[in-house]
């Protein structure tokens, strides 16, 4: 588990990433010069956007426990009064 807190951000990172390449073809981009939208391209395109979410999501909730950890905040999911 401690390796995977080590690289939390760098998924976060290429996760969005991915999100953004991801829109530019399902756009699409006039950048990329690839004429009007088909609906074969936009389907492919929320493949590497589904995977992106992931690799933003998941990290994230991990993320933002130790963060809050290391600034002294209580660790403990527990909801509702004590």
């Amino acid at each position: 588990m401690n390796n995977f807190q080590n690289v939390a951000k760098e998924f976060m990172a290429v996760g969005s990433l991915l999100c953004g390449v991801s829109f530019l073809f399902i756009g699409p981009s006039p950048l990329l010069n690839i004429g009007p939208s088909r609906l074969w391209l936009t389907i492919a395109a929320f493949f590497p956007f589904g995977v992106g979410i992931g690799l933003i999501i998941v990290p994230s909730t991990n993320d933002i426990m130790r963060e809050a950890a290391l600034m002294g905040m209580p660790v403990n999911v527990q909801r509702g009064k004590q």
